[in-house]
């Protein structure tokens, strides 16, 4: 393959990629092969970088679907007529990522008021067993991105 097809290959690739936000299917339609590209991402710094726009762009419209849905809804036909589903589940995945305070599920507030309370256990063993559970999720909740010991 000549370098002018390659790189024609690797720009259609990008917007393919821009568009689907899947790496996969992205390269099925550009012709390129899979391993190749992340090679390239790998060792190119340049098109790493239109990647992760490329990326950034497809999960943009992937979150501008979901908001469609969820507060334009479908119109949907069967033999009762014609009606507009909304989506409560992408609505609340939106407000989660949008007002974390408010929609996030509660795991911090659970686990704080948790830690509290094993104190005033009585079995040592419990104790023990709630701690080599809880600290973990605490010190991932302080930052720590890894939920390992």
């Amino acid at each position: 393959m000549n370098t002018n097809t390659y790189t024609l290959k690797k720009e259609r690739f990008l917007e393919y990629l821009a568009v689907t936000c899947n790496v996969s299917r992205s390269c099925r339609m550009a012709g390129v092969d899979r391993s190749d590209m992340y090679k390239l991402r790998k060792s190119d710094s340049y098109f790493a970088e239109n990647w992760a726009q490329a990326i950034e762009i497809g999960v943009q419209g992937l979150e501008d679907e979901m908001h469609r849905r969820a507060f334009e809804g479908e119109l949907i036909t069967n033999q009762n007529g014609t009606y507009r589903k909304y989506s409560d589940t992408l609505a609340m995945f939106l407000m989660k990522a949008h007002k974390p305070e408010k929609y996030s599920d509660r795991y911090r507030t659970e686990i704080l008021s948790s830690k509290k309370t094993i104190s005033s256990l009585d079995d040592p063993k419990v104790i023990n067993r709630l701690n080599d559970i809880l600290n973990p999720l605490l010190r991932f909740e302080e930052g720590n991105t890894s939920l390992s010991s």
